[in-house]
């Protein structure tokens, strides 16, 4: 006896099947996309609140030579020291009055003997900024508050 195949021994997958399986990818790609998307920002964000760190960190160097900040502002003086390292890599710009830099550079603004800024934007778009005025606290401040690495307080 010969039997012949029926419909319902045919292999395969069904367009029913097909079509969850899409509809599983899509929701689960619809999930992770944003969460990667945001950790790349808060990566980026990270790099320009090192540059702002580091930089300031070769203001007050420079300040330990002679006891002011003014001059600081000078590529010679800000050059790393021997040993020393500026590890993000991020280009450093002099700026007068407290310009914001590009996306991706740190501006150092020297307002006077004892004041001095540093300014980092990231590539993410996030503002970091640190402060010091005089030989008080440092004021370290970013915007927009709660958006990528700037907690809500608008402080890190």
């Amino acid at each position: 006896m010969h039997r012949t195949p029926t419909a319902a021994a045919a292999d395969g997958f069904t367009l029913i099947e097909i079509l969850v399986v899409i509809l599983i990818i899509g929701v689960l790609s619809a999930i992770a996309l944003p969460t990667f998307l945001g950790q790349r920002a808060k990566a980026q964000d990270a790099v320009a609140k090192d540059a702002v760190v580091a930089t300031a960190r070769l203001v007050e160097a420079c300040a330990a030579d002679v006891p002011v900040y003014d001059g600081c502002d000078q590529p010679t003086r800000l050059a790393p020291r021997p040993g020393s390292s500026n590890a993000t890599g991020l280009p450093i710009v002099l700026t007068s009055g407290g310009a914001d830099p590009d996306p991706g550079d740190v501006a150092v603004t020297v307002a006077s003997d004892e004041r001095f800024v540093v300014v980092a934007r990231s590539r993410a778009g996030e503002r970091f900024s640190y402060e010091r005025d005089g030989h008080g606290p440092v004021e370290r401040l970013c915007t927009p508050a709660g958006a990528g690495g700037c907690p809500s307080g608008g402080t890190w």
